[in-house]
């Protein structure tokens, strides 16, 4: 990506950028009802922590520090973010009278990603007494994605109206992605939207209400 100088300004800085979008904290609410021994239906609002990782190699130095001093601000930048999903979807239970009970989980849903995954600033950079410079920005950003989940999990068999349970899952979220460089800074890239897998490890803590027939007499 060209970087203009503003001392010179028709002889760019060249850098290569790379971003990284990973997982963390992940955290959800959900409720099932099964409507037979074996299958069950679910909706699950869950907020998935994400971060990103920015990372700039200065590949043509023009001589103007103020830009070299960008790249090292742009270089191990990382940022939070998050995205809460809601979804609903099914549960297969293996075995509903056995200790431990394995299922499999299928959720489909709309994700809310409050920032782009575009937009690029180095906000620590001592450029000119401005502090900051917007390398791209993102005008068309929409914060609602599609998304969805599989999963699979064992949990224990209900004791005193409490469940342990624990699940390995795989979330796809629809993120935008930087295809190509621009002529100048502060304007937006060519960009295309992908899905990203964002695995997750749940532990869960359940409570199970059971419907009983009464006694007749």
């Amino acid at each position: 990506q060209p970087i203009l100088s503003v001392l010179e300004p028709g002889v760019p800085d060249t850098f290569r950028l790379h971003r990284e979008v990973r997982p963390g904290l992940t955290i959800g609410v959900h409720g099932t009802l099964f409507v037979s021994p074996h299958f069950g239906l679910t909706g699950e609002f869950t907020y998935l922590g994400l971060g990103t990782g920015d990372a700039c190699t200065l590949l043509n130095d023009d001589g103007d520090a103020s830009l070299v001093g960008v790249c090292n601000a742009l270089a191990n930048q990382s940022g939070h973010g998050a995205a809460f999903a809601l979804q609903v979807g099914g549960v297969a239970r293996l075995s509903s009278g056995s200790a431990v009970q394995p299922y499999l989980k299928g959720l489909v849903g709309v994700a809310s990603t409050p920032s782009s995954t575009v937009e690029l600033i180095a906000p620590d950079a001592d450029l000119y007494g401005s502090g900051t410079l917007v390398v791209y920005r993102d005008f068309h950003w929409n914060n609602q994605r599609p998304t969805w989940t599989v999963a699979a999990g064992l949990a224990t068999a209900p004791s005193q109206g409490l469940q342990l349970r624990l699940e390995l899952r795989d979330t796809w979220l629809a993120q935008s992605v930087v295809t190509g460089s621009t002529v100048t800074q502060n304007v937006e890239p060519p960009n295309r939207t992908v899905l990203k897998a964002f695995p997750s490890i749940l532990l869960g803590f359940d409570i199970v209400l059971k419907r009983q027939r009464g006694r007749r007499y």
